[in-house]
């Protein structure tokens, strides 16, 4: 077990970190790129210390909702709950932000474990557990729990098996480099699209501006960091009717949002839908 002045320590770190850690000047190439983007999209990669704070924020109030929500459901103290789980809030954060640092060798993986982190730990708080009690990530399409062990609880979720399916279509290569720096599964294609990700899965292609290559990838992590935060709905798959032996097996919480992108987003000027996880992956790209 972790004793309980260094687990203080850490937390008290990342929520500091997650609003220090600052983000590099947008290349000119990038710029110009960026300048026929929609307003609201310039907006947000020109305000980026107010964006950042904003996720932050976000991020907070997601936490202590799952927190308070969970204690509530308990009959337990809204407040002590909320405030338990905000601490998950700000390491997830922490892990956002350096996704726009992922061109460095291995920042990548680390913002990928430290927002698995933030995000176990308040899912451990939302279900009564202790913040460190247990411990997922994952890689491609097997999901890890490590609960008391070294070694794991492993799950197959489809929606990554698909986005697998979807770059060896497009004719992907497995892109080695890439998956290692990230510890996410990317591919790349000579298809004409910047990228796609699927669940964590991550395709990006040979035709996109060499210049922009690594902001889409950053943008792409992003993506994939925003997916798992739909974790904690892993069991739901076991309330459906004849699923609760595959729910063994499967998880299937981020699989039944895998159309969060729909969630209610933003309307411009030009009556243009914007969903607020494209718009939060923006906000995370550069470096």
């Amino acid at each position: 077990m972790i004793p309980k002045k260094v687990k203080t320590s850490l937390v008290s770190i990342c929520l500091a970190a997650s609003l220090l850690v600052p983000a590099k000047a947008i290349a000119k190439p990038e710029i110009e790129h960026f300048n026929n983007a929609p307003k609201i999209t310039q907006t947000i990669i020109n305000n980026d210390t107010k964006t950042r704070l904003a996720i932050l924020g976000i991020n907070l109030t997601v936490s202590c909702l799952k927190g308070g929500i969970g204690a509530a459901t308990r009959k337990e103290s809204f407040l002590k709950g909320c405030v338990k789980a905000l601490p998950g809030g700000a390491v997830t954060s922490l892990g956002e932000n350096l996704v726009s640092y992922n061109y460095i060798p291995g920042v990548g993986a680390l913002a990928k474990l430290t927002n698995d982190l933030g995000e176990s730990g308040t899912d451990n708080i939302m279900n009564g557990r202790k913040f460190f009690a247990q411990f997922q990530t994952d890689f491609g399409p097997l999901n890890f729990t490590f609960k008391g062990s070294y070694l794991p609880k492993i799950k197959v979720n489809l929606t990554s098996l698909v986005g697998i399916g979807r770059a060896i279509y497009d004719r992907g290569d497995f892109d080695p480099k890439n998956t290692l720096y990230n510890l996410t599964l990317t591919f790349v294609t000579d298809k004409k699209i910047n990228a796609s990700t699927i669940g964590n899965v991550i395709s990006y292609s040979t035709k996109s501006p060499k210049d922009l290559r690594k902001t889409i990838l950053s943008h792409e992590q992003a993506h994939t960091l925003s997916w798992r935060g739909f974790r904690f709905l892993g069991n739901l798959g076991g309330i459906i009717p004849g699923t609760k032996k595959i729910g063994e097996y499967v998880e299937f919480g981020p699989d039944i949002v895998r159309n969060s992108f729909f969630l209610p987003g933003l309307i411009d000027k030009e009556w243009s839908y914007h969903s607020p996880l494209e718009l939060k992956a923006y906000a995370l790209q550069r470096h």
